[in-house]
């Protein structure tokens, strides 16, 4: 399995992306792959995925943003508000093949080109740069 690399600085949502805003409940970055993990108010908390376990494995999509308070901002701490995007197609990845799977990596907040030790797809590589994100859980058992 390998990584697909997500640079933060140019990660971006593109056109017709779904976006959901959430609280950051774990040190974390720009372009993480996250799972919901409880709420505050009326918003998700998020922590990064890990597919070695299927609690955490199960990804919600990828912070796009940095915290509204600090934008700009590409480094997470615990409380930030950030926008999670959910679907669509995203930019700021290399490292993938155009029509290949990308699935949650048993590195937290990672994605990766295999599948990891649990099954999450996060979406599917348009070309070498744009993801198209569509999480699914294809294997629900423990």
């Amino acid at each position: 399995m390998a990584s697909i690399t997500v640079t933060p600085a140019d990660v971006r949502p593109l056109q017709g992306a779904q976006l959901a805003r959430a609280i950051v409940n774990e040190v974390c970055n720009v372009g993480d792959s996250v799972y919901v993990d409880g709420y505050s108010g009326d918003l998700p908390t998020i922590k990064m995925t890990a597919g070695a376990a299927l609690a955490t494995s199960n990804a919600l999509g990828l912070i796009v943003s940095g915290p509204v308070d600090r934008p700009g901002a590409t480094a997470l701490v615990v409380g930030d508000v950030v926008d999670v995007q959910t679907g669509g197609r995203m930019a700021g990845c290399s490292g993938g093949s155009a029509g290949g799977f990308v699935w949650v990596s048993d590195t937290a907040g990672d994605i990766a080109d295999a599948v990891g030790t649990k099954s999450c797809i996060i979406g599917e590589m348009l070309t070498p740069t744009i993801l198209l994100i569509r999480p699914m859980q294809t294997v629900r058992s423990a």
